[in-house]
């Protein structure tokens, strides 16, 4: 399975807010909200949360989703 690159936060910041602009009724990708979680072991959660413009309750949930994915592939 092909891994897609990991966008910094900036990048993960414009591409959120590119995202807001264009939407359609649909919740943020999932390949957006995987990189969010990625970010998580480099960046403090408050930054992660100011940067994207998220709620600490979205970003809980998006870890508690793919965080545990994440570790269930790598085991």
């Amino acid at each position: 399975m092909l891994r897609e690159r990991l966008l910094s936060l900036e990048e993960l910041s414009e591409a959120i807010a590119q995202w807001r602009v264009h939407r359609q009724p649909r919740s943020i990708p999932e390949g957006l909200k995987r990189n969010a979680v990625a970010l998580l072991g480099q960046y403090r959660k408050a930054e992660l949360l100011r940067s994207l413009q998220i709620t600490h309750s979205l970003l809980d949930r998006w870890q508690k989703r793919y965080g545990e994915a994440a570790a269930a592939a790598e085991g």
